[in-house]
């Protein structure tokens, strides 16, 4: 991206890599903060209304066990049955939902496992109180892992 921009405005090339070494360095802090945040959850396994989540899960080394609309569908009866069985044996805790997506089936699932509903937020934005940039998005994010999958340091 970087060596992109250059070629645009090799003028300001300095300035643009002075930028992307200032920002590099937050992603990197960042991370470790995340990192650090749920390192100690009490249940790494999940199930999300859609696979929003899979590489923050493999990066923070969480269970993403399935979600419950794939490729823009509901899960037939079967398909639900089979979520609903992993689900229980990975002892699934938390469902997440999105502010973009209905609940109506992420309710349903969180009922039949006894699990809780939180709603993660893929998207942020200037309408998402705390969740205005990048990093505010993924902070919040973390915090809601957090609070779902119990903090096992408290």
């Amino acid at each position: 991206l970087v060596d992109a921009l250059v070629a645009i405005a090799p003028t300001s090339a300095d300035e643009i890599r002075a930028r992307a070494t200032g920002c590099q360095s937050e992603l990197t802090a960042l991370d470790a903060e995340i990192r650090a945040q749920l390192a100690h959850v009490s249940s790494r396994a999940f199930v999300a209304s859609h696979p929003a989540w899979t590489y923050f899960a493999a990066r923070y080394d969480l269970d993403e066990v399935g979600v419950v609309y794939a490729e823009g569908r509901e899960p037939s009866p079967r398909e639900l049955a089979a979520l609903v069985d992993r689900a229980r044996r990975a002892n699934v805790r938390a469902v997440f939902t999105e502010p973009q997506l209905g609940e109506l089936g992420v309710r349903a699932l969180a009922d039949e496992l006894g699990a809780t509903v939180e709603t993660l937020d893929p998207l942020g934005g200037a309408g998402g109180a705390g969740r205005g940039s990048y990093f505010e998005l993924l902070r919040y994010d973390a915090r809601i892992f957090v609070r779902a999958l119990g903090d096992g340091d408290g």
